[in-house]
This record gives structure tokens, C-alpha cells and sequence, in this order.
């Protein structure tokens, strides 16, 4: 079952419907685990902190959006391209 996991691609499409980039789920949690870590290493959090991400759709999303799941924070998705 590990096996088939780590096997598992995602693909991530760019604006234009393109494919941009294939990252497997062990991929992913290894980015989505160095930014966590970062995150705890460079940001003091609070408890009640939430986490604004700033990403176009794209593979940083993705790990971001987990990393702060690791890290036990909210997280609220902002379009970066959204210029209010």
C-alpha cells in the first residue's frame, strides 16, 4: 500500500490548461515537511494564528496548504491576483 502511495502523481495544470508539473505524494510531503519546519523555525505562531497563502495555482500552493496543516494552523486562500 506505501508503495502504490509514494507512486501516486499529482499534475497540476498551468492558467492555459497545460501541464506545468508532476510531483508524487512523497514529493509533496517532503516540501510541504521543509516548509513546515521553516515556518516553525522562522515564525513565532500563535495559537489562534491563521495563515494567509499568497500563491497562484501551483505546486507551492499545495505544499504551503499542507505545511500549515502540519504545523496545526488555519489556513485561508487568497487569489494573489485579486488586487482589492
Amino acid at each position: 500500500f506505501v508503495h502504490r502511495l509514494i507512486s501516486v502523481t499529482s499534475i497540476f495544470s498551468s492558467v492555459q490548461g497545460q501541464e506545468s508539473a508532476h510531483v508524487t505524494c512523497a514529493a509533496m510531503h517532503k516540501r510541504s515537511e521543509r516548509i513546515a519546519l521553516a515556518m516553525l523555525d522562522r515564525i513565532e505562531l500563535k495559537s489562534s494564528d491563521r495563515v494567509a497563502l499568497l500563491y497562484p495555482p501551483c505546486v507551492d500552493l499545495v505544499s504551503a496548504f499542507y505545511a500549515c496543516l502540519y504545523v496545526g494552523k488555519s489556513v485561508e486562500k487568497t487569489d494573489s491576483n485579486d488586487r482589492r
